[in-house]
């Protein structure tokens, strides 16, 4: 929407690179799950570690929030040069 190419190229990439490492540490645990379910005699279930759950929730979260950051200070920055030329037009109007 703002025609910021690049930075929402580089936001997107680090979200996507978070969000499916987190659905991996997810698939793993949750393949153990029903793998306990369908074998419960054979399988000797690992305590899931759910502080695997962390790094990659940080990382997808953290570019999440520094691009609605990014977008809040990009349009601000839009808006006050929006400002400026409506003034200067405003005034060149009055002279």
């Amino acid at each position: 929407m703002q025609r910021r190419w690049v930075a929402g190229l580089v936001f997107a990439a680090g979200f996507l690179w978070g969000f499916c490492w987190l659905m991996l540490v997810a698939g793993k645990i949750i393949v153990d799950f029903y793998r306990m379910g369908f074998e419960p005699e054979t399988y000797e279930p690992a305590t899931p570690n759910i502080m695997a759950f962390v790094p990659p929730l940080a990382i997808a979260g953290g570019f999440y929030l520094v691009n609605l950051f990014d977008v809040l200070i990009a349009q601000q920055r839009k808006a006050r040069v929006w400002r400026e030329e409506a003034y200067n037009l405003a005034m060149d109007d009055l002279r």
